[in-house]
């Protein structure tokens, strides 16, 4: 009976760390581009908007970066990490870039599907672009902190 409760506990202890490890963890954001393109339609934009996979690469180790600093430091290093990304993705400049919590959702009402799609398309509205092509990605990851962000980045195509 005793060796049943050691074995209980052994096995919560070991699901306990697996959770705990796999929460602190980045990861990209499958996007609907034709969502985002009906986004910035919407706003009088009219855009292509594709994944990337360099730019998502860069965004990505970016995230794994960001996940070791307080939000209040990637608030401050925001041109830094635009620069970063730009150059480790190989594209002169970006269109946007941006850090929001995991629960910022522009205008729409809480539990949209579509939220990361919508602040993306935000996010390139916001910068002043226009119409055009864009490449774009959006990261998940967790700050050291325990904020659960979002990374949004967009190029010209």
């Amino acid at each position: 009976m005793k060796m049943k409760r050691w074995l209980a506990l052994a096995l919560a202890a070991l699901l306990a760390v697996g959770l705990l490890a796999g929460c602190g963890g980045s990861g990209a954001v499958s996007l609907n581009d034709d969502k985002v393109e009906a986004f910035l339609q919407e706003s009088g934009i009219d855009a292509t908007v594709e994944a990337d996979d360099s730019l998502t690469r860069a965004a990505r180790d970016m995230a794994q970066t960001l996940s070791g600093q307080d939000y209040a430091q990637i608030d401050a290093s925001m041109s830094t990490i635009r620069q970063e990304i730009a150059g480790q993705a190989g594209v002169g400049r970006l269109a946007a870039c941006a850090v929001y919590g995991d629960s910022y959702r522009p205008s729409t009402p809480l539990g949209a599907l579509t939220r990361y799609e919508e602040t993306l398309a935000s996010c390139i509205r916001m910068e002043g672009n226009g119409d055009g092509a864009y490449k774009a990605a959006v990261v998940r990851f967790t700050s050291r902190d325990g904020m659960k962000l979002v990374l949004y980045v967009a190029a010209e195509a």
